[in-house]
């Protein structure tokens, strides 16, 4: 076997390897992430709660009472009353 074949398979199998390593350290790391997205139901909670992120990542939750969200849109209003 020459040098250049054996340089060859040296420079493959570590790519091969590299390859690997990093799918091995995704999944990994990919399972550590908890869910982002998606509805919990827990006993205990009367009325909804809004759990998200800020943009630093630090997680926040808001009890939002149903007097605040305007019945066409579904989403929070700015007075709590839509007129």
């Amino acid at each position: 076997m020459s040098i250049g074949r054996a340089a060859r398979y040296l420079v493959l199998g570590l790519a091969l390897a590299a390859a690997l390593g990093g799918a091995v350290v995704y999944s990994l790391l990919r399972r550590s992430v908890p869910a982002s997205k998606g509805s919990v139901r827990l006993e205990g909670l009367d009325s909804p709660v809004e759990v998200f992120r800020d943009r630093w990542g630090v997680i926040h939750a808001r009890h939002l009472h149903p007097s605040f969200y305007d019945e066409e849109l579904m989403r929070p209003s700015k007075t709590g009353v839509e007129m």
